[in-house]
């Protein structure tokens, strides 16, 4: 797998130009707003159950927390680039949206316009041209509102538990999980707060921690931040098992996804 990251501290954006061929990326969700253009090749993934495949030339858009999965459909595998934009920014971009917790009625869109402003997003973001990357991110979220506006799907408000049990998580997640202490945190039964996890993300209490650690130790491998370091402050036993864990969800080990990292500035 061959992968460039433009990571950037001004907005908490994450720009990935990447290219796979035998990775399989588990089932997964992150807070993020997901949108992706896959450049070449097919792109096959689950989300809500149900399977897509995305070909050369179009859009892959997921809202936060949506569970999904993805892999390449045969042997010659995919190229994409995708724009990660996190909660606080996508609340400011669309707020219409993200009030009626709507969001695109299918994941997989062609629109070349749409395609046009994601690679404006990437181009703004090499030339470090911070105004010419607020205006394309601004109108690239504009027109994923259109989508959402002509075939709207409706997003479920997180279970009260859930948003407690994450809470919780977070406030703590370089620590070892004991679904016990979860448990009291949130007043459910650990078996319900294990059903709620995997209902809403489509992986258990545990998975969710571990994904909550590697994006907190992307952010910092991006940073400039040793490995060893890293290990220690995510919750890691060592270096050797943050490599494992990194290289199994995101098919790169954390030395070769640092040296791949151009830091963006405000």
């Amino acid at each position: 797998m061959a992968t460039r990251v433009l990571a950037g501290a001004w907005r908490g954006v994450e720009l990935t130009t990447a290219t796979y061929r035998m990775h399989r990326f588990p089932m997964h969700a992150h807070p993020e707003t997901h949108i992706a253009l896959v450049e070449r090749g097919q792109y096959a993934f689950r989300r809500g159950g149900l399977p897509y495949v995305a070909q050369a030339g179009d859009l892959v858009v997921m809202g936060p927390d949506d569970p999904h999965d993805g892999h390449a459909v045969d042997a010659a595998g995919y190229s994409y680039r995708q724009v990660l934009i996190p909660p606080f920014l996508w609340d400011q971009l669309a707020p219409e949206m993200c009030r009626r917790h709507q969001w695109p009625l299918t994941p997989v869109l062609r629109n070349p316009a749409v395609a046009r402003l994601l690679r404006r997003v990437f181009s703004a973001a090499c030339a470090g041209g911070v105004e010419s990357l607020d205006s394309a991110l601004a109108q690239l979220a504009s027109q994923i509102v259109t989508h959402a506006e002509e075939g709207e799907r409706p997003r479920r408000a997180l279970p009260h538990i859930l948003r407690c049990a994450k809470d919780f998580m977070q406030a703590g997640f370089s620590e070892p999980l004991i679904l016990a202490r979860v448990s009291e945190a949130t007043g459910a039964d650990r078996f319900l707060l294990y059903r709620t996890f995997r209902q809403s993300y489509g992986v258990g209490p545990h998975e969710w921690l571990m994904g909550l650690r590697l994006r907190h130790a992307k952010r910092w491998l991006s940073g400039g931040m040793q490995a060893v370091e890293v290990s220690s402050r995510c919750g890691f036993a060592d270096q050797s098992h943050l490599t494992r864990c990194f290289k199994r969800h995101y098919g790169i080990t954390p030395g070769a996804f640092s040296k791949s990292c151009t830091f963006v500035q405000d």
